[in-house]
């Protein structure tokens, strides 16, 4: 929930917990590209995914930022694979 209240405003981010924060997540959970679909960025499935590929990659997850997560939005943009 801390990548998630890092996109919000601190008054939005004091009404955030933990019954609440899938209604503030994106409702399209995939993007099409080239007749590919993707998961779309900010969803619970794309943090999961996000998340395990850093932790595939050494990361402890109590130390995964947003920051980090942007990261991987960087290099998919690199690759084309998303928008």
């Amino acid at each position: 929930m801390i990548w998630l209240k890092g996109l919000l405003s601190k008054e939005e981010q004091e009404k955030v917990n933990t019954n609440n924060f899938k209604s503030l997540l994106p409702h399209q959970e995939y993007i099409e590209s080239n007749r590919t679909f993707y998961t779309s960025f900010f969803t619970l499935r794309w943090a999961k995914q996000s998340i395990k590929k850093l932790l595939k990659k050494g990361y402890v997850l109590e130390d995964i930022t947003l920051d980090d997560l942007k990261s991987i939005i960087t290099v998919n943009k690199k690759r084309s694979a998303i928008l």
